[in-house]
């Protein structure tokens, strides 16, 4: 028995599937995570050691260089690359693309262990983290402004900002929100050589002393003055410039004690800009939100907006959402509702044109169905609703009637010559069954290729052929189960147009003739 036949006969059975197929698809595309781009990794890990107030000299001697030695010998990895700069030091590690899923497993396990042997960095400094490179690690969701509009300062703008911080890690599905733009604070000490020379002390022996109350600091330097320069970066054991300035440096043999502000101006500030950051022209710390990979980021955006809202930020402080990717992905959904609907409109009227208005209808049911097909099967090919997977469905719309209409036409031809109704829907369905299947399955195999493409690339790319593939696929289930049933409740029972549709028509030929 064929598929158009066994429609036919059930007709009960197959009305309650496709209506079971409808509310499944709903409920489960409400479940189905939305995204800006596909979570692709990048075949890297990642390892960050955060060290506050380090110089990129001190990052790298004492945390790069060890964590490198360790790493490098690990089978598998590509290349490593290195980076150090004022309190963090980053290496990438590029693995071979040739690894199969066990070998790279091992190969992260390895890297892991190797981190771990790493037993002698500094006590201040962070434990490193390993993370897997990704879309999702690398590209944030949400931009959250900090800025000074009352001009409080930088020392109160880095406070709110990093209590914003603070508190949006502690959310659900965030991987993390880091700082951009804010600077460490650092203390200059403005050595005098002159007084220095008249108490007698030298430039090591004041390193020496600030080095026993805070391991954060850097070796002096002449300034154009003809001074010299300390700069000390964090606080360490020094709760301000104030503190540091009473600090014993030498004792006289008189019993003197020559303390820093004797032979020095200490002054407080910040460490020099690597990033500057505003936002409407006033000065501004941003924090950027990336998401967990399983993470819907609407609803994560959505729960930031809310936050960012309720936040009591001091007098001169103002916090606000700078920019977020839940409005792209919105703009790209109703962008594809909109063609959609516009690509309707136009099947519509044409079949209208030629086999009626009825007909018409039955063939647009293809549409939603199989969209709604396609995102059952999204979580088993582990598809997310992305503006990949939104660009497949857009390209397939106007694909997914040409089955039905193939179909609706053959059924009706047959109706026109006097055929039964149940004899004409099966017998028109059975005769272009296997054509139209070779046509959905010689487009599908033309977008198989999409899939041989290895690596990152390959990956990207794999969203659009799958797309494509289950909604084609469920375009001809839809045209070869459902429609034939469809068309026995709702379809023409005769071969009749309408007069009045022929008569425009025709005055539309003379006209054009004429």
């Amino acid at each position: 028995m064929s598929l158009p036949a066994f429609s036919v006969r059930q007709v009960v059975l197959v009305n309650v599937v496709f209506f079971v197929v409808l509310v499944a698809g709903y409920q489960i595309s409400r479940r189905i995570p939305i995204d800006i781009f596909p979570d692709i990794s990048f075949n890297a890990s990642l390892v960050t050691t955060s060290w506050r107030g380090a110089s990129p000299q001190e990052v790298e001697r004492l945390l790069t260089t060890k964590l490198e030695e360790e790493i490098d010998g690990i089978a598998g990895i590509k290349e490593l690359t290195s980076t150090s700069g004022n309190g963090l030091s980053e290496l990438v590690i590029e693995w071979d693309e040739s690894l199969a899923e066990i070998e790279y497993e091992a190969a992260l396990n390895d890297l892991r262990a190797a981190i771990d042997r790493v037993d002698d960095l500094p006590e201040d400094a962070d434990t490193p983290v390993l993370v897997e490179l990704s879309v999702s690690e690398r590209f944030p969701v949400v931009l959250v402004a900090v800025a000074d509009v009352g001009d409080v300062g930088e020392f109160t703008l880095r406070e709110v900002a990093r209590d914003v911080e603070d508190r949006l890690e502690r959310f659900k599905g965030l991987r993390n929100a880091r700082l951009r733009g804010d600077r460490d604070r650092e203390m200059r000490v403005l050595v005098d050589k002159h007084r220095a020379t008249q108490y007698d002390v030298t430039l090591a022996e004041i390193d020496r002393v600030i080095a026993q109350n805070n391991q954060n600091f850097a070796g002096g330097s002449f300034t154009d003055s003809g001074s010299q320069e300390i700069r000390v970066r964090g606080l360490g054991n020094f709760a301000s410039a104030e503190e540091l300035a009473a600090t014993i440096v030498k004792k006289s043999p008189d019993g003197r004690h020559v303390r820093l502000s004797d032979l020095a101006e200490v002054v407080e500030g910040f460490e020099k800009r690597r990033l500057s950051g505003r936002h409407d022209g006033r000065p501004a710390i941003m924090v950027s939100v990336s998401k967990e990979a399983d993470q819907d980021v609407i609803e994560l955006v959505g729960r930031v907006r809310a936050f960012v809202e309720d936040y009591q930020a001091p007098p001169g402080i103002d916090v606000r959402v700078s920019w977020d990717g839940a409005t792209y992905v919105k703009t790209r959904i109703d962008m594809m509702r909109n063609n959609l609907l516009l690509g309707v409109l136009f099947v519509v009227f044409a079949l209208w044109l030629t086999v009626g208005f009825r007909n018409a209808l039955l063939a647009i049911i293809g549409v939603p169905f199989a969209f709604v097909l396609a995102l059952i099967l999204f979580p088993v090919f582990d598809i997310t609703i992305n503006s990949l997977s939104l660009v497949g469905f857009i390209l397939v719309s106007g694909m997914l009637v040409d089955d039905a209409i193939i179909i609706l036409e053959n059924i009706y031809r047959h109706i026109e010559e006097g055929v039964e109704l149940r004899e004409a829907v099966v017998r028109g369905a059975e005769e272009v069954m296997w054509p139209v299947t070779a046509a959905i399955v010689t487009t599908v195999a033309a977008f198989l290729p999409m899939l041989l493409v290895q690596g990152t690339s390959g990956e990207f790319m794999e969203i659009l052929p799958k797309t494509v593939a289950v909604c084609l696929v469920g375009s001809l289930i839809e045209a070869l189960v459902i429609l034939p049933a469809h068309y026995l409740d709702w379809g023409s029972r005769h071969a009749a147009r309408d007069v009045k549709l022929d008569a425009d028509v025709s005055t539309v030929t003379r006209w054009s003739y004429s």
